[in-house]
């Protein structure tokens, strides 16, 4: 488990308008798991309270018996708020609530670097089988649930148009790509389930994907996978705001603190949208309401929202352009003639292109070659071990088909702009 810093310099605010929620110093964001045989997410949370611990608690409904743990500490104790109180003050330590926790649950519990089991387990179970077993059954459950459906995805990313007809067909799927803003663009697509790491572009780039009823954003400010910010709204989250407890409005504060807020705000601002309380808002609804709320919190088109429910097709995406998986040298042919068409009005850029290629003819292809060996290198380390491919050889295999796309294209063009200029001389002469 990992602690992320959150600084909250805030100043105590007895007697200022609104009643805002202080913290005096410096917390940091402690998350862990509780395992046990049996429990009710809602049992511990009044746990919390009771201890008036400041905690998040998320669960699927098919495994309520573990349930991810989120708390504030400060020098190894954990963020506590009174009934009454409006300033966040250390309490029990890590260590001392992971007992407690675990006693009163029979349950394992495991917060940052602390690590205490009180689980009922017969003499020859030990944690790795009970958390495989856990795992199992939430496997199923998802199954159940629909992870055997396609995937419907929306990227928000500024991935080259004329890559797109390529990536098309290197990944054996329809692209729809739809404008945005002057620089990103937003692609669609439906994917095979076990595609479910699928994007295009280069980070920084959002993405929105729909699974049954499983809904998704991610924000990947870099290709770094561990960097990748996520919001699951299968998920069920409680926010207990210490003694008093998790029910009705919860300070923004406490979800600053130890809820999932930081996350929305990231996605929210990376579009960036236009709305980020109508994008914290969907959080806590359900179903398409959630889906269209935070679409329209993003400012995207509202068909986005329309093609992760399925209502729409990509074909039936209105100012779309779709790219058909239709083969490579077709796609080839789509991407050079994209390129042309984006270029066909500067003309002191082609002025000094055409010069360039025809000057030295040579560089285009070196650096071409260097592209396709880069892209080689790659491949082979994003190839699939052991029948599993793993986040970082997803990222890997997308960074080489953008290379090979733009060597390809680089190539093409070189080769066409050449011609096109010695048409033109012969013409002239």
């Amino acid at each position: 488990m990992t602690a992320r810093s959150l600084t909250l310099c805030q100043r105590q605010a007895e007697g200022q308008s609104k009643g805002r929620m202080m913290a005096e110093d410096t917390w940091s964001k402690v998350e862990g798991m509780v395992i046990a045989g049996a429990l009710d997410p809602l049992k511990l949370a009044e746990e919390l309270k009771r201890e008036s611990v400041v905690a998040s608690l998320v669960w699927y409904d098919k495994t309520p018996e573990l349930v991810g743990v989120t708390v504030a500490e400060q020098q190894d104790q954990v963020a506590t708020l009174a009934k009454r109180g409006r300033v966040f003050r250390p309490g029990l330590s890590i260590q001392e609530l992971a007992e407690k926790i675990a006693d009163k649950f029979a349950a394992e519990v495991m917060l940052g670097d602390v690590q205490v089991d009180r689980f009922e387990r017969a003499d020859d179970e030990d944690v790795e089988d009970v958390a495989s077993e856990v795992a199992s059954t939430a496997g199923k459950a998802g199954a159940e649930d629909g992870e055997s459906l396609p995937i419907r995805v929306v990227e928000i990313s500024a991935t080259p148009s004329s890559a797109i007809p390529l990536l098309a067909a290197f990944e054996g799927v329809d692209v729809a790509e739809l404008p945005h803003d002057e620089h990103r663009s937003i692609l669609l697509a439906q994917v095979p389930a076990h595609r479910s790491g699928w994007h295009f572009g280069d980070a920084p780039l959002v993405r929105l994907t729909l699974q049954g009823d499983e809904f998704h954003a991610h924000f990947m400010p870099e290709d770094d996978p561990e960097s990748v910010v996520t919001y699951n709204w299968g998920m069920n989250e409680v926010v207990v705001a210490g003694a008093k407890g998790w029910e009705g409005n919860i300070a923004d504060e406490v979800h600053d603190l130890v809820g999932a807020r930081g996350d929305i705000v990231a996605i929210h601002d990376a579009v960036p949208g236009v709305d980020v309380e109508g994008a914290f808002e969907a959080t806590k609804m359900r179903g398409s309401a959630a889906v269209t709320k935070f679409v329209r919190s993003l400012g995207l088109d509202p068909q986005v929202a329309e093609f992760l429910l399925g209502w729409l097709t990509v074909e039936q995406v209105s100012g779309a352009t779709v790219h058909h998986a239709r083969g490579i040298s077709n796609a080839i042919g789509r991407s050079v003639d994209i390129l042309l068409n984006e270029r066909k009005n500067e003309a002191s850029f082609w002025d000094s292109y055409t010069h360039l290629v025809r000057s030295k003819p040579w560089l285009i292809p070196t650096i071409a070659v260097g592209e396709v060996v880069a892209a080689t290198a790659l491949l082979i380390g994003g190839r699939k071990r052991d029948g599993v491919r793993t986040t970082g050889g997803k990222v890997a295999t997308g960074l080489a088909v953008v290379l090979l796309t733009d060597a390809i294209a680089d190539t093409t063009l070189a080769r066409l702009t050449a011609r096109r200029a010695e048409r033109h001389e012969a013409q002239g002469s």
